[in-house]
């Protein structure tokens, strides 16, 4: 091939990018077009150069005349996708290969619920699945860099993904590869997601995009990295997927929050309402007091400043403040947990008894039952059955967050809010918090080991008073929780100083507890008990929840109708399987509470789809009658149980609504 035949195949394939681009992938186009009138007015001063060598192209680094492929540019794509093969070898598993129920029990009613429900089939799978899965094809892949994308074209040509995500952080490669790679061709077989960009949030959220597109694929999505210079997205994928892990099983505990909401509503316990305009603690200062490590050294401050906050105290920090004499004004507590109960050990009931209680509507009762009920207040999370708000919170540090700028607190201060790994002792917690826990060495724990999710992977994050500090993978989606929170509902006049040595939350003002001044004591009482008259709801108001239930009883009378079917091949049992899932959401969304319902469905999938999908990526599996048939029962039973538990608890509502002149419909 000439030099000038080269050229004029590089531009045709140009110009035919720059028409799928800008018929399918417009902000792409644009952003390309902008980096073409800014070369071309000479506003950007290009870094590298397309160039033919040895008849292959390849791309020169002009600041020092070097080549970033140095070799033949089909043989390197060739040696990439070659490297690529049918295993579990460079890929992101979204599901818990070994799954063990006793690890997440909640209580009784969640660890009754999974073993009726999902267990079965987990445990199923697990026996009888090989111990290496071999793949039969590749449906999701991720690349991790471009370079000039020959390697993609000929990945797609041999694979035929359905869907592939490129990523790119120098959109002046990117543009490189237009005149090479016609992705025009590559959209002919797979969909194609774009991220161009070096922002790890933009990057996540077009990740996000990602996983929904084909999401019955993402049990084992397998990915190719051009470089390290791309290791920080990969650390993106592990923070994303540690939040759809099936540990926090979220249909179990929707269940359950409906289940001990009604339990405490015929006991007669407060609740909040979350949709008032409440300006009793507007303009208050409030002590949020969290038991991460820096707590200690403050201390001292905080029981000089007590009678200047409305203190509000965790659970999980009762114990350290109960040691040092510290009496919160509030206790916030969120986790449905048993084991909660235990942040009270210890602690006379003399300390607590007088404090206002804000508690979850799906608190454990044995946490309940510590807590004096006059003073306690229940508000509606996870589901919203009453009209009287929602609070959505992962841990109770965002929770909260979340429930003081809801009733308009607007002057917040953070303490011991570290939401990272203390420098010197490795710690996360107090002392006196039930996971603390040290590292001898931080740094030797940042590390991401077989490209698989822990909770002991620490990353590094913005310091709140240092450049950057470590964190682990949990803190990493409540610092985000903490920052879409203050975004969603903090006003103009809001302000949140973070005196904690930590992380940085996003949002907040970074401010040494020393140089908090100028402080007076204010008058708790009044404040609290005008608070408590004005959280009450006057009574508790749902949609009209007949037509729900009439839904629910299709939905399991359609569902049995596929109970103990015998299927004489795989292909019939996926068409069925198929059916269910479009005919239950059609179903779902003709009645009132149908977010709650489709939600379900769709947490119930999430939770259980990797482990019926790895099943079949063994062919023995797809063709031996007895194993397929198994797995679709094991899989169709618990969502009839699921349905059948979401009915019978809308029953109960309906019963008291009849009963108590409180619920009304």
């Amino acid at each position: 091939m000439t030099q000038e035949e080269a050229q004029e195949k590089c531009q045709k394939i140009y110009l035919n990018n720059l028409h799928y681009l800008e018929e399918k992938h417009p902000d792409v186009f644009k952003n390309i077009s902008l980096f073409d009138v800014a070369i071309s007015e000479n506003m950007y001063e290009e870094k590298y150069a397309l160039e033919i060598v040895n008849k292959a192209f390849d791309i020169r680094i002009l600041n020092d005349n070097s080549l970033l492929y140095n070799k033949d540019l089909n043989k390197d794509a060739m040696i990439r996708v070659q490297n690529i093969k049918l295993d579990t070898k460079n890929s992101f598993k979204t599901f818990e290969e070994s799954f063990v129920p006793d690890k997440y029990t909640i209580d009784k009613d969640i660890t009754n619920t999974i073993l009726e429900t999902v267990y079965p089939l987990i445990d199923y799978v697990q026996k009888n699945s090989p111990k290496k899965i071999k793949l039969q094809k590749i449906e999701k892949f991720i690349f991790f860099g471009n370079l000039l994308g020959a390697h993609i074209e000929l990945f797609v040509k041999k694979y035929l993904p359905k869907v592939i995500l490129i990523t790119e952080q120098d959109i002046e490669l990117f543009r490189l590869s237009l005149f090479v790679t016609d992705y025009s061709k590559i959209a002919q077989t797979s969909d194609i997601i774009f991220s161009l960009t070096q922002d790890t949030k933009v990057f996540e959220n077009d990740f996000s995009k990602f996983l929904e597109h084909y999401s019955l694929f993402n049990y084992i999505i397998k990915f190719n990295l051009a470089n390290n210079n791309y290791l920080k997205f990969i650390d993106t994928v592990l923070g994303v997927l540690s939040t759809t892990q099936a540990k926090d099983w979220p249909f179990t505990r929707s269940l359950l929050s409906i289940k001990r909401q009604n339990e405490y509503i015929k006991s007669k316990y407060n609740l909040m309402d979350l949709t008032k305009e409440i300006n009793t603690i507007k303009n208050v200062p409030i002590l949020v007091v969290s038991p991460g490590p820096s707590l200690i050294q403050n201390i001292d401050w905080l029981k000089k400043n007590i009678n200047n906050f409305l203190v509000i105290s965790f659970g999980a920090t009762l114990k350290t403040l109960y040691k040092y004499d510290i009496q919160p004004d509030i206790i916030i507590s969120v986790d449905p947990k048993e084991v909660i109960a235990n942040q009270f050990d210890g602690i006379p009931k003399t300390f607590y008894e007088k404090c206002l209680i804000f508690a979850a509507s799906i608190s454990s009762p044995n946490v309940l039952e510590l807590l004096n009920k006059k003073n306690t207040y229940l508000f509606q999370v996870v589901l919203y059955i009453f009209k009287i708000g929602i609070l959505y919170g992962k841990s109770v540090g965002d929770a909260t967050i979340a429930l003081l700028l809801k009733l308009n607190a607007n002057n917040i201060y953070l303490l011991g809010t570290d939401l990272s790994v203390d420098k010197k002792t490795g710690s996360t917690h107090t002392k006196e918090h039930m996971a603390h826990k040290e590292k001898e060495n931080v740094e030797e724990h940042n590390m991401i080991k077989n490209h698989t999710i822990t909770s002991d992977d620490l990353i590094k994050t913005k310091g709140n008073f240092e450049d950057t500090v470590f964190t682990t993978r949990h803190f990493k989606v409540v610092l985000e929780l903490y920052k879409s929170n203050i975004k969603d509902f903090a006003k103009e006049d809001t302000i949140i100083i973070n005196m904690s040595d930590g992380a940085f939350i996003e949002g907040t003002i970074s401010k040494n507890s020393k140089d908090i001044k100028n402080m007076h004591k204010i008058d708790k009482k009044n404040i609290l008990e005008k608070l408590k008259s004005e959280i009450k709801p006057t009574n508790l108001i749902t949609n009209n929840l007949i037509l729900t239930i009439d839904i629910l009883t299709k939905i399991v009378d359609f569902l049995n109708n596929f109970k103990n079917k015998k299927y004489n091949t795989y292909e019939n049992m996926m068409y069925d399987k198929l059916t269910i899932n479009i005919e239950t959401l059609t179903m779902a969304r003709e009645e009132n509470y149908a977010e709650i319902t489709i939600g379900l469905m769709n947490s119930f999938n999430n939770n259980v789809e990797g482990y019926f999908n790895s099943f079949f990526t063994s062919k023995k599996n797809k063709t031996n009658y007895k194993r397929f048939n198994t797995v679709f029962q094991l899989w169709l039973h618990p969502q009839i149980l699921m349905f059948e538990r979401y009915k019978e608890l809308l029953i109960d509502i309906d019963m008291m609504q009849k009963n108590s002149k409180q619920v009304t419909a």
